[in-house]
């Protein structure tokens, strides 16, 4: 019912009964606040999502690396680099070697995070890096975005041969993908990066 609303006091009002009682929830508070993140952050209510974030990361210590990475991706988002890099780094701390999953993901933040600072060439490796763990790890849709950015990067600098077949790759595993609204998303943008580099 939240989900769906667009009045801020009713969701405001929820959130003030819950949020003293997310002991009750056990695991599930965790997934509570992060929606309830995701929420705010999808009606442009960035100031409060970040409180949130911040109060999250002394709720749920356990859960530090997502948090940090979320709010990191939101700051980033939102132009704030130099908050971003901050929580990358924060991230990047926690995470243990063998977490490919966290790693593939925070290098991909990372290399959106250079191109916004117009460091195209270190966003390429971030890339490179993210989608090296994204093959191991199997994990397709990440490998998309991978190749998606990869290829962006590519015809940025001119590199159009490589910028194409970047985007030919992406495209074929989207084909293998379910039909959901990201995956259509990922393939819009692709088509439209493979057109704008011909």
């Amino acid at each position: 019912e939240v989900d769906n609303t667009h009045d801020y006091d009713y969701e405001e009002l929820l959130w003030s009964e819950l949020r003293d009682h997310l002991n009750l929830f056990g695991k599930t508070a965790y997934t509570i606040c992060d929606e309830r993140g995701m929420w705010l952050r999808r009606h442009s209510l960035f100031s409060k999502a970040e409180k949130h974030y911040r109060q999250m990361l002394t709720l749920f210590r356990e859960e530090h690396v997502n948090t940090w990475m979320t709010l990191g991706f939101m700051l980033m988002r939102q132009g704030e680099l130099q908050g971003a890099e901050n929580a990358f780094v924060n991230c990047e701390q926690l995470i243990e070697e063998s977490d490919y999953e966290a790693l593939a993901y925070l290098e991909n933040n990372l290399g959106q995070l250079a191109y916004a600072k117009g460091q195209w060439g270190i966003a390429l490796q971030h890339h490179n890096k993210s989608l090296g763990y994204a093959i191991e790890l199997k994990n397709e849709a990440l490998q998309v975005s991978n190749y998606i950015n990869r290829g962006f990067l590519h015809s940025l600098r001119g590199q159009h041969t490589y910028a194409i077949q970047q985007c030919e790759s992406a495209i074929s595993l989207l084909k293998n993908l379910p039909k959901t609204k990201d995956n259509l998303h990922r393939l819009c943008v692709v088509i439209t990066y493979l057109g704008s580099t011909y």
